[in-house]
């Protein structure tokens, strides 16, 4: 019961210190958090972009497959 009692300790002081280690692993890697943020904001973009143009493209497809049956 104690092993695990110290393991759970363990587990949760990890998850605590995850952001700062991020932090530091990205400043040591040459990049601010402000560019990060900025890589980060560009690739959600890209995907919702992405999202739009395969539903419009299925929707499209759709529309064809129906109005060619009638």
């Amino acid at each position: 019961m104690a092993d695990h009692n110290l393991l759970q300790d363990a587990a949760i002081e990890a998850a605590k210190s995850a952001p700062p280690v991020a932090v530091t692993g990205a400043m040591i890697a040459g990049m601010s958090i402000s560019d990060w943020v900025a890589i980060l904001t560009g690739l959600y973009v890209l995907l919702q972009i992405a999202i739009l143009l395969r539903k419009e493209w299925r929707d499209k497809r759709a529309r064809a497959t129906g109005e060619g049956e009638r």
